[in-house]
């Protein structure tokens, strides 16, 4: 159910420093951010006022948003959680460590090097004030990595999914491609249902893959948006001699590999480097951006 579209009020706790730069990603998305440490040195830093406060606040609130990544934040964070949960307001929690609430409805994860507005992680963010999900929906959610290709690279396809395949185990990512509809699926619903879910897309750029149609038309447009959008992550991987380089809205992407020496020149020792260095790629990704939910 969705609240409403911005103007809603937001109270914010972490630490000083996190307080600041969310406050800063949230406000620039038309919320009215009040933040705990505000309210703690309005009251001059008294306990029962301060704890006050924070009631009222939770109260006027419209999401709350609470920081676990610093020791520091969790006493007034317990806190204000337990106000939330009282009111049944709708509770965001973000952290870089592994800081679990069950109560929490959303579980969005930056890397503490990445303090500052990323646009994946301030487009989710935004996305989970605005939307409170169900509790199964919640744990139903994987970070999602969609692999668009032609049919005539199934080859290259088989081997990146051997490399991304510990990933499906260790950090609980879904890895898409067409080679996963089954007979009796609606197989242009299923392609753009997980075009639209992706986090990030692989795309196995070729003279083929350019040449398809289908992939123009109804695959790339929207990876493209959502890259604009939402912050996805597009990771090309040049199998191919090809246009790439001189496509103006693939070339905008940094490749994986060297466009001037595809995978179909290089030996097979080669070929395997740059499919480790996808996975290598999707890990970091995962792990700053979306983190194991």
């Amino acid at each position: 159910m969705r609240l409403g579209a911005r103007g809603l009020n937001i109270f914010l706790v972490g630490d000083p420093a996190s307080e600041q730069w969310l406050s800063a990603a949230l406000a620039a998305n038309d919320f009215t951010v009040v933040t705990y440490h505000a309210i703690w040195h309005e009251n001059g830093s008294t306990t029962e006022e301060s704890r006050k406060a924070v009631v009222e606040a939770v109260k006027a609130a419209d999401a709350v948003v609470l920081d676990l990544s610093v020791e520091a934040s969790q006493p007034p964070a317990a806190l204000a959680l337990g106000i939330a949960v009282t009111l049944s307001k709708n509770v965001v929690m973000v952290a870089d460590s592994d800081a679990e609430l069950s109560t929490a409805q959303h579980v969005l994860r930056y890397a503490r090097s990445d303090r500052e507005p990323d646009a994946h992680f301030v487009s989710r963010l935004t996305d989970a004030v605005e939307n409170p999900m169900a509790e199964e929906e919640l744990e139903s959610r994987e970070p999602q990595v969609f692999i668009s290709y032609s049919h005539a690279d199934d080859e290259y396809l088989g081997r990146l999914k051997v490399h991304l395949r510990p990933l499906q185990r260790s950090s609980n990512v879904r890895i898409w491609s067409d080679a996963d509809i089954l007979p009796g699926m609606l197989w242009r619903d299923e392609i753009r249902d997980a075009v639209e879910r992706a986090d990030i897309a692989i795309l196995l750029v070729s003279a083929d893959f350019l040449a398809s149609e289908f992939i123009i038309t109804n695959e790339l447009p929207t990876l493209l948006k959502s890259a604009r959008t939402r912050g996805a992550t597009i990771l090309p991987l040049v199998l191919t001699r090809c246009r790439f380089t001189r496509d103006p809205d693939l070339n905008i992407f940094q490749a994986v590999n060297d466009p001037d020496r595809p995978l179909a020149v290089l030996s097979m020792g080669e070929r395997e480097e740059h499919y480790d260095k996808v996975a290598s790629e999707v890990e970091r990704v995962i792990k700053a951006r979306v983190g194991a939910v």
